[in-house]
């Protein structure tokens, strides 16, 4: 198993403790052609449960010349979440990386 997403693929990782308990979660999800609208749904279908299931996200453009974007999320008692959507100066090309975290205590 590769610890990246490849050109038309995914990666799940997760963060263990010394007991073995999870206590994170990452995912890569990248997309060529016509996997990138696939991956662009995905991207708007993430934020859009997010925004749902732990309040308003905040998302900012981080790319100066293409759609690349920032999106995270944080509430008292909920999951702490970011989103990087990279779409590499390619419009059919685009990728999407998840981190889940635990509520800040």
């Amino acid at each position: 198993v590769g610890d990246n997403a490849g050109s038309n693929g995914y990666f799940i990782g997760f963060g263990l403790d010394d007991a073995g308990k999870v206590t994170s979660f990452g995912a890569a999800i990248s997309g060529k052609k016509q996997n990138a609208v696939a991956v662009r749904v995905l991207l708007d279908d993430l934020i859009a449960h997010y925004d749902k299931t732990i309040g308003n996200g905040s998302c900012m453009r981080t790319g100066t010349e293409d759609n690349s974007s920032h999106c995270s999320w944080e509430a008292p008692g909920k999951p702490r979440v970011e989103i990087m959507y990279l779409e590499m100066h390619d419009p059919i090309s685009g990728s999407i990386h998840i981190d889940v975290n635990p509520p800040t205590p």
